[in-house]
């Protein structure tokens, strides 16, 4: 069995405030009006790919946004930082990270 997102919860990520147990299927698809965050959410796991791929790639990501300031919701004076909670359901059962 590989391992499957099955929920997410995102706060402080560019227009993110907080998205909660965000659950996720086997296929999700991401439907709203301009302005709603869509991309927001896919722009999160080109963060997640970017601090995992090597060492210092997350600083890359972060210039290649903008800088700190682009990537925190409403910015570094409102959010001090960004916090994720990732539900990967695995043969041993649910983790969280």
């Amino acid at each position: 069995m590989r391992p499957r997102l099955e929920k997410l919860t995102i706060r402080g990520f560019k227009t993110i405030h907080e998205l909660a147990s965000f659950e996720l299927g086997a296929l999700t698809v991401l439907i709203g009006p301009n302005g709603a965050g869509k991309t927001n959410l896919i722009s999160f796991f080109r963060l997640l790919s970017w601090s995992l791929a090597a060492p210092g790639q997350l600083q890359r990501y972060v210039a290649s946004e903008g800088g700190g300031s682009a990537i925190l919701h409403d910015g570094p004076t409102r959010t001090r930082e960004i916090e994720c909670v990732l539900s990967l359901r695995t043969e041993a059962g649910l983790n969280e990270y």
